[in-house]
């Protein structure tokens, strides 16, 4: 098994690189970069676009168009691959299965969702489907393949950004090294903590469009802002046509991030009103297209479309002033924008109030880390400060201009994305950079000391899986997977009652059954049920019989150490006993 994973896994890399070479030949761009990460968002968006407006044969017209894509990438020259990284990247990825990283309900619900076939996002179906091709159980083919596949490709995005950046092989490796000790050493795993490399979703949801979005997207863009030339729109392009069939959230960040680079581009390099027309069109139009195919409600596209107006108009307008010296004009404008915004921060001041304090909280439980990222990044825009090159515009001169924009009243009231925000922040691209280019051997030494002193890495809260009772390729106790085969060779067996500590799990590896915890919530017979068997209220034998009976519940799953087994064996017709649970069946 883990030979034919690992192979489907190479496959599909192999599968994405030579799709990403296809679309440069097909728009005939000289980017030599990216190839994985263009092929991925380039596959995902045919996907997208066939899931739209198909109801019936997407996958096997999808196959098709990959065939015809996979012999167009055939004509254009193969790129040179840095084998060396590349072994380090997988060094990186296998330690990383030999944890037992599936810990967190935010997994389970994920893996739940996709295996019984809920509600799915688009992102979620293409694993499905791509499951389905494979004939791999939809759980196994998630943990292992999709998440192979995202760290390297998120890993391997990173490395190809870095050498963007610096543009020299020897910089480039030890930039990218000293950028995984920042992603894995000064760094934090907790939900909701601000940082720019938060790893949460990292090392607990890396299967998922959301993880690829935030680690390897965002850093895509960065490349391209550094490199930005007319010729490469279709890329921007593709990224806002793409991100959407990622995750949701890229809505707002997208936004944000463009902003935060026609703002940046306009400050620094002046560029003509046509030309800042087309970055609008390349960057905010698809987005807009989203809203009106996902039927997002009527008010938060009107939102979204005045916003971006009075945005872009007012850079517009100080185009105009610019070009044609209207200073009175502009500092009308200019006075008038400051009065709008003061007034917007005396209404939302207590919503900065909160995020200042969701910020200070971080600091309580991930001192060291946070207190040695930020220093780093404050000594890094000092030193860039100073600098007059081009790497400034996308190293000091963007982040600046995104921190104010994510403190501005426009983005504190999107609170459920706002911890998010900070990924846009190219924070940890600059403290390379100030790294490898702007320190002497001292400091290096001085920094690396401070690293090798922080208390904990990303991998902390995980246990080697060797160590634990976890299957190897579900990432499940062995015992959850033993009830859910139990499970599947019963078709009479379908509405279920489980005490918390296995309901999670074990809808996540058998799509057979129909979890009522689920309905509990809702319904005050299934609550009440749910606290007899959790030995929270006695045992009343009249009203279990008839929740029983009127619910046509078949079986209940209960701990072993429950005082309720002794009702429960008096009631079932049969009982089934594992190492830790027991299945009453009625």
């Amino acid at each position: 098994m883990f030979i034919t994973l690992f192979l489907i896994g190479i496959f599909s890399l192999i599968v994405y690189e030579l799709i990403g070479r296809a679309f440069k030949s097909l728009f005939k761009l000289s980017f030599s970069y990216m190839n994985l990460i263009i092929g991925y968002m380039f596959s995902l968006t045919i996907f997208y676009i066939l899931q739209y407006f198909l109801k019936s044969f997407i996958f096997p017209i999808y196959i098709g168009i990959l065939v015809i894509l996979l012999f167009i990438s055939l004509k254009r020259k193969a790129v040179n691959i840095d084998y060396i990284m590349m072994g380090i990247i997988f060094i990186y990825i296998f330690y990383y299965f030999t944890l037992a990283f599936i810990t967190r309900g935010d997994a389970y619900h994920y893996l739940t969702t996709i295996n019984q076939n809920i509600d799915l996002t688009v992102f979620q179906t293409y694993t499905l489907y791509q499951a389905s091709l494979f004939n791999i159980h939809s759980t196994i083919f998630t943990v292992n393949i999709m998440t192979f596949v995202h760290l390297f490709i998120i890993l391997y995005t990173l490395y190809e950004g870095i050498s963007i950046l610096f543009m020299n092989v020897k910089e480039s490796r030890y930039g990218f090294i000293v950028f995984m000790l920042l992603l894995t050493v000064v760094n934090v795993t907790t939900h909701g903590y601000i940082h720019p490399l938060n790893a949460y979703e990292l090392v607990t949801l890396p299967f998922t469009g959301k993880a690829l979005y935030l680690y390897a997207l965002i850093p895509f863009q960065f490349a391209l802002f550094y490199r930005y030339d007319k010729k490469y729109d279709k890329l921007l392009l593709l990224v806002n046509f793409s991100v959407m069939a990622f995750t949701s959230i890229s809505l707002y960040l997208q936004l944000i991030l463009n902003l935060g680079f026609i703002l940046t581009f306009y400050i620094k390099k002046v560029p003509s009103p046509s030309r800042i027309t087309q970055l609008i069109l390349v960057t905010i139009f698809p987005l807009f297209v989203h809203l009106l195919i996902d039927n997002y409600p009527i008010d938060i596209i009107l939102i979204y479309v005045l916003s971006t107006t009075l945005i872009f108009g007012f850079i517009l307008m100080m185009m105009y002033i610019n070009k044609y010296q209207q200073k009175k004009l502009g500092y009308i404008v200019f006075i008038l924008f400051l009065i709008v915004l003061c007034v917007l921060y005396l209404d939302s001041y207590k919503l900065l109030l909160d995020r200042i304090k969701q910020i200070s909280e971080g600091l309580i439980t991930y001192k060291p880390q946070l207190l040695l990222f930020y220093g780093l990044t404050v000594y890094s825009l000092i030193k860039l400060s100073k600098d007059k090159l081009k790497h400034q515009l996308l190293l000091y001169y963007f982040p600046l201009i995104l921190v104010f924009i994510i403190i501005s009243p426009l983005t504190l009231y999107f609170s459920n994305i706002f911890k998010y925000l900070f990924f846009l922040l190219p924070f940890s691209f600059s403290i390379v950079f100030l790294f490898i280019k702007k320190t002497r051997l001292i400091e290096k030494v001085i920094i690396i000391l401070f690293v090798c002193m922080m208390p904990s890495t990303i991998f902390h809260p995980f246990h080697p899986i060797r160590n634990t009772d976890q299957n190897i390729y579900y990432r499940l106790p062995q015992e959850v997977i033993d009830i859910s085969h139990y499970f599947n060779q019963d078709d009479s067996l379908r509405r279920i009652m489980a005490t918390k500590e296995i309901k999670d799990k074990i809808t996540v590896s058998t799509d057979s059954i129909e979890l009522l915890n689920d309905k509990a919530e809702m319904d005050d017979d299934l609550s009440q049920l749910q606290y007899i068997i959790h030995d929270q209220v006695p045992f009343d034998v009249v009203f279990f019989t008839e929740v029983i009976e009127n619910y046509n519940i078949d079986a209940i799953i209960v701990d072993k150490n429950k005082s309720v087994n002794e009702h429960l064996s008096l009631f079932s017709v049969t009982k089934k006993e594992f190492t830790y649970y027991i299945i009453y069946t009625f």
